[in-house]
């Protein structure tokens, strides 16, 4: 049985990975670039290097603007959600509640879904449970 207790995975993958995005953009192959590019995101929120997860990450949603706008599609509907998860990660972990909540939106948006609207005993459930834990959520009487 192999001993994964001292496994250094995330740290060697972290580091690899951004030497492909190097190489596959040196040689011009946008769609492996994005792909690793993605990769690099995820495996720097995997070491906890949140910034530089976040610079990955932007700069796959640059490349994916960038390719729609010259309607060159490189990414699917469920890479861009991922995506669009990762910055969710990045945002939660530095406690940015909302832009944590309008990642989650695109998420929805790109996987054909809506933001689920919860009704409970006539009273609204907001999204307090992202600021304070479902222990202190208190339900506001929904508008009128």
């Amino acid at each position: 049985m192999i001993d994964l207790s001292n496994c250094q995975c995330a740290e060697v993958l972290a580091s690899v990975f951004p030497q492909l995005v190097d190489h596959w953009r040196a040689c011009g192959n946008k769609l492996k670039t994005l792909r690793y590019l993605t990769e690099s995101g995820a495996a720097a929120l995997a070491t906890s290097s949140n910034m530089r997860a976040l610079s990955y990450l932007h700069e796959v949603q640059t490349m994916i603007e960038q390719a729609k706008e010259e309607k060159e599609p490189l990414a699917t509907e469920e890479e861009k959600a991922r995506v669009e998860s990762l910055i969710g990660q990045v945002s939660n972990s530095f406690g940015w509640v909302s832009e944590h909540q309008t990642g989650k939106s695109r998420i929805l948006t790109c996987i054909s879904n809506r933001e689920p609207y919860i009704m409970f005993a006539s009273a609204v459930i907001s999204n307090k449970v992202l600021e304070h834990g479902i222990a202190e959520i208190t339900l506001d009487a929904p508008a009128t």
